[in-house]
């Protein structure tokens, strides 16, 4: 299956069509809602963009305050999932006048399309999941019993199931096919687990191993983010993701390194393109040494040779 991403953004159209360009998108390509803007129709701005996996949609965007429904005439369309919403602002939505429930700003909430809803949100940045009901279905037998769910924040599950959503989605179409429908799986395998109603019980082997190369996935990313931060250390990482530093290191072990040496080897490769970069050739290597996230230049050099057969100052006469 090949990967597809869609977006919107209305700022790029004329004032006066953007309501009826985002309700097509919303409701032909999206998820099959109707909006009506809480402010200016004219003057609104919602931007969407969505990559599309097996079983799942990830969804990012900014929106105005809006109102978003999906009446009883809408169901014909045969749209079931269910959807993911996490927002920046606080939610309220009320799905058959059976359910209502007022979400946080950062809890998570999901909801189905077979049913009738509507929700009223302020101006937030959107991150949402189109989940397979089929999917959910085969793990959650009370799905339908219980169609309205809320993750909160604080829950590490929310925080990991996002997480991983947007290293997917920043992986984009370029990722290869069979890997993106491995990930799909692991975004659904998060799912379940975290809105089913044995959620706190203990994981699945194979669904414990999932999540462990998911977290290990976002703990290497938010590495390569921090590599010029001096003062980042795993005891920081730890807290930024609500686990201990045992656990991340025995998460590296697994992986057959540590999170010291992967921070040292990211740092290095860091360090070889600064020096590699043309546009950098005026900075001295102490300087750059120090923007990799070095502060030792006679270790750095050593490193950095034992690494790359090279010097730094071979590497960028190479150049």
């Amino acid at each position: 299956m090949a990967l597809e991403f869609q977006s919107i953004d209305t700022r790029s159209l004329p004032a006066d069509h953007r309501l009826n360009h985002l309700h097509d998108f919303l409701a032909r390509e999206l998820m099959g809602i109707d909006i009506h803007p809480r402010s200016n129709d004219v003057g609104f701005t919602v931007t969407v963009n969505a990559l599309v996996l097996p079983g799942i949609r990830i969804v990012e965007g900014i929106s105005d305050p809006l109102t978003c429904q999906r009446t009883t005439g809408m169901l014909s369309d045969g749209q079931e999932d269910f959807i993911l919403d996490v927002m920046s602002a606080p939610v309220h939505l009320t799905l058959e006048n059976r359910w209502e429930v007022e979400v946080r700003a950062g809890d998570g909430l999901l909801y189905p399309l077979d049913r009738p809803w509507r929700m009223v949100h302020d101006r937030a940045d959107v991150r949402c999941l189109r989940l397979s009901r089929a999917l959910l279905a085969a793990h959650i037998p009370d799905l339908d019993t219980v169609p309205l769910r809320v993750l909160r924040k604080e829950e590490g599950m929310l925080g990991l199931l996002i997480g991983y959503a947007d290293l997917v989605f920043k992986g984009g179409t370029g990722q290869d096919p069979v890997l993106a429908a491995a990930m799909s799986r692991h975004l659904i395998e998060l799912a379940v687990h975290a809105f089913g109603k044995d959620s706190a019980r203990p994981m699945a082997p194979e669904t414990r191993l999932s999540v462990a190369a998911m977290r290990l996935d976002l703990f290497k990313a938010d590495i390569e983010r921090s590599l010029a931060d001096h003062s980042f250390d795993i005891s920081r990482l730890a807290r930024r993701h609500k686990v201990t530093s045992r656990y991340i290191q025995m998460l590296f072990a697994d992986a057959g390194t540590t999170f010291t040496e992967f921070l040292r080897q990211q740092r290095l490769a860091l360090a070889y393109r600064l020096l590699s970069d043309p546009a950098k050739a005026a900075c001295n290597v102490a300087d750059l040494a120090y923007a990799a996230g070095f502060n030792d230049l006679s270790h750095f050099n050593r490193a950095f040779r034992r690494r790359f057969g090279a010097t730094p100052r071979e590497i960028r006469t190479d150049c």
